[in-house]
C-alpha cells in the first residue's frame, strides 16, 4: 500500500554510533534475518553492513519514498506504511531494529491513523488513537520476531510510564529472556529536547525473565552501557512481594530535617570549581556541596551528577579549612582578604559569634536533600556521595534508624504517594509576597504510608522521580500509589 509522506516531525535520525552499538548488542554472526521497521537515512543498515551481514539478510521499510545511499545494503521498500505492510509477516526475523517514529496517533492522517489506531494490542484490543505512532511499531516488532529473537528500539521517555503502554511493557518482560533499559538523562539527539530510552530485548520466549534498568548521562555514555549488558547483571522482574495496607507514620518518626549548612557570606564560602583553582584552595579545605534547588532535581545524587554540576560552572565547593590547613600560604591568603578584595564579612552574626570563624558548622552527612521552595512539590534526592553537604538554600536529612538502601529508596517512594503530595500542597505556607514555601515543620507533620517490601525499590522510584520532576506529577503519583498502596 502506498502511503502519505511523513511529516517532518517524525524524521529524527539515529546517530551512527548509537546504531552501531545497538546492533553489537544483539547480533549473533551474520545468518540472522534482519528487520528495520523505519529505516530512513539507513544508520542502522550501515551498522549491520559493518558487521558483515549480507543484504539479502536484511529487510528495510520506511514511509518516505526519499531514497538512500544505503538503500543498497538491504531490500528496501520506501513509500509503503510499516504498520500496514506488516500484517502478515509475523514470527519471520531473528531480530527487529530500530527508531520508530515518534508521533501522536490522532496527529496521522488516513489511513495511516486508521491503520495504527487497530493495531491489536497485547491483550487482544485495538490499542486506539490515544496512543503514539511508537507503541504500534514495537507492539508488531514483537510479533514479528522468532523465538529466540532480539529486539533493540529507540523510544520517547514516555515509553516507561505512558498509560497507554501498559500491556506492552508488561509484555516484555514476560516474553524476553533478558529487558535492559537505558535511560539518558540528557537527549540523545542534537535537535531534539525530548529524552528517550534504548531498549534491548534479547531471547524471545526465555525463562530468565531477567530485567535492568540503567541510568546515564548522555550518548557516550549510553554507548558504553549498551556494551557492558552481557557483562552486567540482572534480576527477576520487579515485583510487589507483599500487599496490605499500610500502616501511616509521621514524616518525624522516620528522619530528621535541618537546614543546611548556615555559611554567613555565601559569597566567600561557597566557590564553584574555577574560583577554587584561581585561588589555588587545595579541594583537602574545602566540603562537596548543593547549594542550590536546582542542583537536587535528581532521584539520586552520587559522585557523578556532582561531577556534572562542577563542570557546568555551578558552586559546588565549600570553604571550610581545619585547624591543620590554615597554615597552608594560599588558605592564610584567603582568610586574609579585606571585604574590598572579596574578603569574609565577619562581623555578620553567624561568623562573629562562631569560632573559629571560617568553620561553618555542617550537618551530619545526611542521607538526602529536599527543597522547600519548589513548585513541583516535595521528594527525596537521595544522597550517595559520601561527602556531600549543602549550604542552608536545601533542607538535609537523616533516617532515625539505619536503612538499607532499598529501604531508603522505599521510604523515597512513600513521599511521592498521590495522598502525601494532597498534604503537601495543603501544607504549605503562603506569604505576603505570593511566595509559597514548605517550612520544616510542615514537613516533619507529613503523614506517610508504612511502605510493604519492595523488591526493586531503587528501579521503581528512579522512574517515578524522573516523572514526578519532568512535570508529570499524576503519573509519578500513580506510580507510586502502585507498588505503596498495590493499586
Amino acid at each position: 500500500m502506498i502511503a502519505s509522506e511523513p511529516p517532518d516531525s517524525c524524521k529524527v535520525y539515529t546517530p551512527r554510533s548509537l546504531a552501531r552499538a545497538m546492533v553489537a548488542a544483539i547480533v549473533d554472526g551474520v545468518d540472522q534475518r534482519w528487520l528495520e521497521p523505519s529505516c530512513g537515512t539507513g544508520s542502522f543498515l550501515e551498522a549491520l553492513a559493518g558487521f558483515g551481514v549480507n543484504r539479502k539478510r536484511i529487510v528495510g521499510v520506511d514511509l518516505d519514498r526519499k531514497t538512500s545511499a544505503a538503500d543498497s545494503l538491504a531490500t528496501v521498500t520506501r513509500g509503503v506504511d510499516f504498520l500496514d505492510w506488516s500484517k502478515t509477516r509475523k514470527g519471520r526475523y531473528d531480530c527487529v531494529v530500530g527508531n520508530p517514529p515518534y508521533l501522536p496517533i490522532r496527529a496521522l492522517h488516513d489511513p495511516l491513523r486508521n491503520t495504527a489506531s487497530n493495531v491489536v494490542d497485547v491483550n487482544g484490543q485495538p490499542i486506539g488513537d490515544r496512543a503514539n505512532t511508537w507503541y504500534p511499531f514495537m507492539v508488531r516488532a514483537m510479533e514479528m520476531l522468532r523465538e529466540g529473537g532480539n529486539l533493540a528500539f529507540i523510544l520517547p521517555a514516555a515509553s516507561e510510564y505512558a498509560d497507554y503502554a501498559s500491556e506492552g511493557r508488561k509484555k516484555l518482560t514476560q516474553i524476553f529472556d533478558r529487558v535492559d533499559i537505558i535511560r539518558s538523562r540528557r537527549p540523545l539527539f542534537d535537535n531534539v529536547s525530548e529524552g528517550v530510552v534504548v531498549i534491548i530485548a534479547t531471547g524471545k520466549g526465555g525463562t530468565s525473565k531477567l530485567f535492568r534498568r540503567h541510568e546515564v548521562e548522555g550518548l557516550q555514555a549510553a554507548i558504553q552501557q549498551i556494551g557492558r549488558i552481557q557483562r552486567t547483571n540482572a534480576r527477576n522482574c520487579p515485583k510487589l512481594i507483599k500487599t496490605r495496607k499500610p500502616e501511616l507514620v509521621k514524616f518525624s518518626d522516620i528522619a530528621s530535617i535541618r537546614i543546611g549548612a548556615v555559611t554567613g557570606d555565601s559569597k566567600f564560602f561557597v566557590v564553584n570549581e574555577e574560583q577554587r583553582k584561581q585561588l589555588c584552595l587545595p579541594k583537602k579545605c574545602l566540603v562537596p556541596i548543593v547549594s542550590r534547588s536546582k542542583h537536587i532535581r535528581l532521584p539520586v545524587h552520587d559522585f557523578r551528577s556532582w561531577q556534572h554540576e562542577c563542570d557546568s560552572g555551578e558552586k559546588i565547593w565549600l570553604f571550610r579549612p581545619g585547624q591543620k590547613h590554615v597554615d597552608m600560604k594560599c588558605v592564610r591568603s584567603y582568610l586574609a582578604l579585606s571585604e574590598d578584595e572579596g574578603g569574609c564579612h565577619k562581623e555578620r552574626f553567624k561568623i562573629r559569634n562562631r569560632e573559629p570563624w571560617y568553620e561553618t558548622p555542617l550537618p551530619k552527612h545526611p542521607d538526602f536533600f529536599l527543597t522547600g521552595m519548589s513548585g513541583l512539590g516535595l521528594w527525596m534526592c537521595l544522597n550517595e556521595h559520601p561527602q556531600l553537604n549543602a549550604t542552608n538554600t536545601l533542607y538535609t536529612g537523616t533516617f532515625r534508624e539505619p536503612l538499607s538502601r532499598r529501604e531508603k529508596f522505599t521510604w523515597a517512594l512513600a513521599l511521592l504517594t498521590s495522598r502525601v503530595q494532597k498534604q503537601i500542597v495543603r501544607a504549605k505556607r503562603v506569604y505576603a509576597d505570593g511566595l509559597s514555601k514548605l517550612e520544616p515543620g510542615q514537613v516533619n507533620g507529613l503523614i506517610l504510608p508504612e511502605p510493604p517490601v519492595i523488591s526493586d525499590a531503587v528501579s521503581v522510584y528512579r522512574r517515578s522521580a524522573n516523572l514526578f520532576l519532568s512535570g508529570c506529577q499524576q503519573e509519578a503519583g500513580r506510580l507510586a500509589d502502585k507498588f505503596v498502596f498495590n493499586q
